[in-house]
């Protein structure tokens, strides 16, 4: 979101395409399929502006969702079309991604879509959300990610390097994550 107003603030903005990473909530979703969003959904406190309202679900531009679908086709990746949540947290542990996605029946989860939607929104931006899918519902995590991220999901390489000297064995698994 901060990105999006400091971009709007020096250059004169025709349209957003925020593209990144969310969790599979669906069994369907395997890692590095793409989720082409037609509404982001917001969960916990996120969803309460300043006014004390909740705000309803945001739709990306159907123009620029488009684009999106023919690059996506292009590449030949599988995709999928539906609904992004967005949380505040992050969702590692597989009974809370599937507990998760049955609830909301969201298919997939990250924590910046609906922030920048809602800035682009606001400005009038056209903007588009695509997605590849980092981690299946029924995966656990078993990289640290809570404890190497700040509450809003900020990156602490310290605490990594101490986890992976404790646990050399998922030096292996680092390329992956990256």
């Amino acid at each position: 979101a901060q990105g999006v107003l400091w971009l709007g603030q020096h250059y004169q903005l025709v349209g957003v395409l925020s593209v990144g990473f969310a969790g599979g909530l669906q069994a369907e979703l395997r890692p590095g399929e793409a989720l082409l969003v037609t509404h982001i959904d917001v969960e916990g406190e996120m969803a309460r502006p300043a006014s004390g309202a909740v705000d309803s679900r945001i739709r990306p531009d159907a123009r620029l969702s488009h684009i999106a679908a023919m690059a996506v086709a292009q590449a030949a990746v599988v995709s999928h079309t539906g609904t992004l949540l967005s949380t505040s947290t992050v969702i590692a542990q597989a009974t809370a991604k599937q507990a998760l996605g049955q609830r909301s029946g969201a298919l997939a989860v990250d924590m910046e879509s609906y922030s920048i939607g809602q800035i682009a929104a606001q400005r009038r931006i056209p903007f588009a959300v695509l997605r590849t899918i980092f981690d299946a519902s029924y995966e656990n995590m078993p990289f640290p990610v809570l404890a190497c991220t700040t509450a809003d999901g900020f990156f602490r390489p310290l605490p990594l390097l101490g986890y992976v000297a404790c646990h050399p064995s998922l030096l292996g698994q680092l390329p992956h994550w990256w």
